[in-house]
């Protein structure tokens, strides 16, 4: 994001917390302040800079996984590196993959954008999206996309609280109001995903466990718990679209914003 975008974005916020901050001092019969101002204008540039960052990173993301050509490349060397957290020292891996793009003869090698705490098997094959123009090599995994794909919701659902206090701002009639928001981002979209993205989760982790025997050194009881929990994750996700479905309660609350 360059200096001129960034200034102009941070103007606009301000420049909109104003209006809000306005707004509410004709209708409320108060005076304001710069208190108030100060709160409205941290919490409206914070989600117009979050969701427009956001939005752009995985937009390009998906734009590049979806857009550029992908190849399946082979596992060939790994580097480690150690993480630092809260929990201690974690030792990390990337994998280094080799792949040879269409019309070309030598092989390309690169470092891919991943880390896993697990070791990669040498020859084990990876999706990887390549650029010719540039030569940027990517991860194409399918988590990878998904993770992008739930970003990218999440920048939309900051988003819409942008757009609903610029309306606010200029007095323009929205069909939605903050509640149906909160209600259809969290409980509607954000919960479903993140259970089936928990699901994904502990199904890969008992396919690499069963069948790559990647994980052939962890004990057995984390095979026996990421059994159980996809199982009632799976069935709970199927029960939780199964009442949304049928009781129709999106098209409720579209019907009553209209």
């Amino acid at each position: 994001m360059s200096i001129y975008l960034f200034s102009g974005t941070i103007i606009f916020g301000l420049f909109i917390s104003f209006r809000i901050t306005e707004r509410e001092k004709k209708e409320s019969d108060s005076n304001g302040g710069c208190v108030f101002y100060g709160i409205v204008t941290l919490v409206y540039e914070a989600l117009l800079l979050l969701s427009l960052g956001t939005l752009a990173l995985t937009g390009s993301g998906l734009y590049r996984n979806l857009v550029h050509p992908s190849y399946q490349a082979t596992v060939v060397d790994q580097s480690t590196y150690v993480k630092e957290d809260e929990d201690g020292s974690h030792l990390m891996h990337t994998p280094i993959v080799e792949f040879t793009p269409t019309g070309q003869v030598e092989p390309i090698r690169a470092q891919l954008d991943i880390s896993s705490g697990g070791e990669y098997k040498i020859g084990e094959s990876h999706r990887v999206v390549y650029n010719p123009k540039t030569g940027d090599v990517n991860s194409g995994a399918t988590s990878t996309i998904l993770l992008q794909f739930f970003g990218l919701l999440m920048g939309l659902f900051m988003f819409s609280f942008v757009v609903y206090g610029f309306s606010y701002a200029f007095y323009l009639p929205l069909p939605f109001t903050i509640g149906d928001i909160i209600k259809i981002g969290l409980i509607y979209i954000f919960v479903p995903i993140g259970m089936i993205g928990m699901d994904v989760g502990l199904i890969y982790y008992v396919y690499q466990r069963i069948f790559l025997n990647t994980r052939a050194n962890d004990p057995l009881w984390p095979l026996i718990i990421s059994i159980f929990f996809s199982l009632a994750l799976s069935l709970t996700i199927y029960s939780l679209i199964s009442q949304l479905i049928k009781s129709g309660k999106l098209k409720e609350i579209f019907i009553k914003s209209e």
